[in-house]
């Protein structure tokens, strides 16, 4: 089983209390120890990568997210790695100011997989570096972006983006070596600097809109006290993530065949794939 986690706030210092609203509402028990965990996220303007391919025991993805000072991430986890995987290989992927990761299998990629990089401009074959097909469909969607103008100066262009990830899942669709009609259940989250994007063809995911954030100025020091409760009414955030339990607060599933964002006023917008 594999999970995905995208975030995007506006002040990382309040990543923290975030993270323990998510727990708190969302986040279920771990049965079974990752095999394998990534992070990738942007930090003055770099993308940074945190991968570790074997874990000996449970590992608290959230307490790791809540130490990562970073205004959009992306994570990804995994529990079966038959027997190891390739750090080359490893999610999330990183191109300039992307970082990308996916879930879900291509069936039968390897066939035409040849196809896809023939296609793919040579800057971007160059960073190719191991055999997966999220890495190929990273780069795919990084060439859609180039082509229709999403990556063009001037600001976040939300809508050229999920058009860009709407025609590199087409692309995907397309060059299936099993014609079937069935979707190709694969869940993508990608982000750079302040932009958040999700698509979801495969199992439910969910997502949480932060708007302000209370929490107590100190931990209890006895029994019965109650600290002073802090607010920043400003603080805007998106936290969404696949494989989540939701039993209270404001969350919301992503509907199949759609692709969502979070444009820069902090609203979610939904294109239909």
């Amino acid at each position: 089983m594999t999970q995905l986690l995208g975030y995007i706030c506006s002040n990382s210092s309040l990543t923290a209390h975030a993270v323990n609203t998510v727990r708190r509402e969302a986040w279920p028990e771990q049965a079974t120890p990752w095999a394998a965990t990534g992070f990738g996220w942007i930090q003055e303007s770099r993308t940074l990568l945190r991968k570790h391919p074997h874990h000996g025991a449970p590992v608290d993805m959230l307490g790791l997210m809540a130490d990562v000072s970073a205004r959009s991430l992306v994570g990804h986890m995994s529990q079966n790695t038959n027997g190891g995987v390739d750090s080359l290989d490893l999610q999330p992927f990183r191109f300039r100011k992307w970082v990308y990761a996916q879930t879900g299998k291509i069936p039968q990629f390897e066939s035409y997989r040849s196809d896809m990089l023939a296609e793919t401009p040579d800057y971007l074959r160059r960073g190719v570096r191991g055999n997966t097909a999220a890495e190929l469909l990273f780069l795919r969607f990084y060439h859609h972006m180039c082509e229709n103008g999403a990556l063009a100066r001037g600001g976040v262009h939300g809508e050229l983006i999920a058009s860009a990830l709407a025609e590199t899942l087409s692309e995907a669709q397309r060059y299936r070596a099993s014609q079937d009609e069935e979707s190709l259940g694969l869940n993508i989250v990608a982000a750079t600097e302040r932009f958040l994007i999700a698509a979801r063809t495969g199992p439910a995911m969910h997502m949480r809109l932060f708007k302000g954030m209370k929490h107590p100025a100190e931990e209890p020091l006895f029994a019965g006290h109650r600290p002073k409760t802090v607010e920043h009414p400003k603080f805007r955030a998106a936290f969404l993530a696949s494989g989540l339990q939701p039993t209270q607060g404001d969350w919301r599933e992503l509907a199949p065949q759609t692709i969502t964002w979070v444009d820069p006023t902090w609203q979610t917008q939904v294109l239909p794939f």
